[in-house]
């Protein structure tokens, strides 16, 4: 005698509900983590453009950061006297002189006398140049040795066409006695 299993429908319906179930369960466990994979690698690949860049740059951030300190230790402070109530007149041709050997075209170099009467034993100077970015620098390094400046109170920059204008206010020590 043969004998034959037969399924019962519902036993059939609940083994196709649990495989529908494991494969839901399985796509979307894996799409979760193809998605999650494709990320990584995302920022696998920025990280590396990143380190590859910075490994291009490193001799160049090197070589700029020992020159900032080589101009840093190359500037000494300068020794502070002050002017003379004679010698206010020498700061005006002192300042254009030391603008043109830098290359820039003064404009406007005006001491202030009356100044003195405001502040006790400084005086204002304004100054006003034209040049190119690089030999302004220079020039404000220039000016910033000069013994009888005590500080530089406001600088503006100003870009027209073809020509980058520079003011500055400068205070100098006087002698009032």
């Amino acid at each position: 005698m043969r004998k034959t299993q037969t399924l019962h429908k519902s036993n059939l319906v609940r083994g196709l509900v649990c495989l529908a179930v494991l494969a839901v369960f399985f796509t979307l466990f894996n799409l979760r983590t193809a998605t999650r994979t494709k990320d990584i690698r995302r920022e696998t690949q920025r990280a590396e453009s990143v380190r590859q860049r910075q490994q291009i740059l490193h001799p160049l951030y090197a070589e700029f950061v020992s020159s900032l300190k080589t101009r840093a230790s190359s500037l000494p402070l300068p020794e502070s006297t002050t002017l003379a109530t004679g010698d206010i007149e020498g700061v005006k041709p002192d300042i254009t002189a030391l603008a043109r050997s830098c290359n820039l075209l003064p404009q406007c170099v005006n001491c202030d006398p009356l100044s003195l009467a405001l502040e006790e034993g400084r005086m204002a100077v304004d100054i006003t140049v034209t040049g190119g970015l690089g030999d302004f620098r220079d020039f404000y390094v220039e000016l910033g040795a000069l013994p009888y400046l005590r500080d530089i109170e406001r600088m503006r920059v100003t870009e027209g066409p073809g020509v980058t204008s520079f003011q500055l206010k400068a205070w100098v020590a006087v002698d009032n006695g």
